[in-house]
């Protein structure tokens, strides 16, 4: 693997990196502490593999089943949980594997029917393997159990994007701009039980948001102890305990490239300037003691990153397409969680890839890669 580096910044830079300073402008007003993270006080270095290998403990690899009952085109999402859950937009399914890579079930029931869906927007799994899905076309909450088979149905009142199932058996939703229920109007988080009683909403929409450009596909995202919301375009990161407690949050300085909060109303007539120097976050952003792991909006261009909290390095990988999330699905363990799939090396027979794994792939098959860190 080769390295590029890009410039150097000393040690002794390492309290400034990371501290509670005010955040100007862009401080909320909120009970919690906020810690700031100053992008420009790290080192840059290129990386042609992610997550580098310098950092990378272990690596194990589970083919996915290539049987026709299993089949699917892309991922949007992906839960690595006792199973895997691989959610297909394009083809309305969710298709769920074990440890192994065997096809364990397809949830796919699309129609009008009352224990069908139109769309799936999002999905959560909850510790007995049932799945929570929103469909965002006819506003319905859909309830499966762990083989598939209907539970409930029930109409959302109110404008849901995300959702995640809390460990107290209750639900985290995280709620559009253009939500218009009484309640929860502005709200970006709300918590309700599973026949949807609002039990709290919390965490205010700002001003600066624009309806009409979807910067990024977003999601919770835990790294095992805690829960972690980001909507971009948002400089913050929020982290929440398991039970849907608003803990923390982090703010993510970008200095002079950080986008002006008046041109995040009106994205698509500030582009050209954007695509000049400035950068946000986007899908979604995990936080650890040691890392820092997500996806960075750089000129407009799409690239995996992993910040070394304690070398002040960000290793950044090349652009990827705008919609793939295949470099970092989920986090569990200390482990990234990526999806190879058909036609994501240019050379495969060139990948740094176990024989078996590249001939899986070679025959239009999908992989799961866990890459433990240090």
């Amino acid at each position: 693997m080769k390295i590029y580096f890009l410039s150097f910044i000393a040690l002794f830079f390492l309290n400034g990196c990371i501290n509670n300073n005010n955040t100007k402008d862009y401080h909320h007003d909120l009970d919690i502490p906020i810690d700031t993270i100053s992008w420009s006080k790290f080192s840059y270095e290129k990386v042609e593999t992610f997550p580098v290998e310098n950092i990378v403990k272990n690596k194990r690899y589970i083919k996915l089943d290539p049987n026709e009952n299993h089949l699917f085109g892309g991922a949007d999402k992906v839960l690595f949980r006792d199973n895997i859950y691989i959610l297909d937009k394009r083809q309305k399914k969710i298709v769920v594997f074990d440890q192994k890579g065997k096809g364990v079930n397809t949830l796919h029931k699309v129609g009008q029917g009352p224990e069908e869906y139109v769309q799936i927007t999002d999905f959560a799994v909850d510790a007995e393997g049932n799945i929570f899905m929103i469909d965002g076309v006819s506003d319905k909450l859909m309830r499966y159990d762990s083989r598939g088979e209907f539970i409930s149905s029930e109409k959302l009142p109110f404008e849901v994007d995300i959702i995640h199932c809390l460990n107290n058996g209750e639900l985290l939703m995280g709620l559009s701009t253009w939500n218009t229920h009484p309640e929860t109007k502005g709200k970006r988080l709300l918590i309700a039980d599973k026949d949807l009683n609002i039990k709290d909403s919390f965490l205010d929409f700002d001003e600066y948001y624009d309806d009409s450009y979807w910067i990024s596909y977003y999601s919770f995202i835990s790294n095992g102890s805690d829960i972690f919301y980001n909507k971009p375009i948002e400089d913050f990161i929020y982290m929440l305990s398991h039970n849907g407690e608003l803990e923390k949050a982090y703010y993510i300085d970008f200095g002079p490239n950080r986008i002006p909060s008046e041109w995040r109303k009106d994205i698509e007539n500030h582009i050209n300037e954007i695509e000049e120097k400035h950068q946000c976050l986007k899908n979604q952003t995990i936080i650890t003691d040691k890392y820092i792991i997500g996806t960075l909006w750089d000129r407009t261009e799409t690239k995996p990153f992993l910040i070394n909290r304690e070398k002040l390095t960000i290793y950044l990988y090349g652009d990827i397409a705008e919609s793939d999330i295949s470099d970092i699905c989920d986090f569990r363990n200390n482990s990234i969680v990526s999806l190879i799939y058909p036609g994501k090396y240019a050379n495969l027979n060139e990948a740094d890839l176990p024989v078996d794994v590249r001939n899986h792939i070679a025959n239009d098959s999908y992989v799961i890669c866990v890459a433990e860190l240090w």
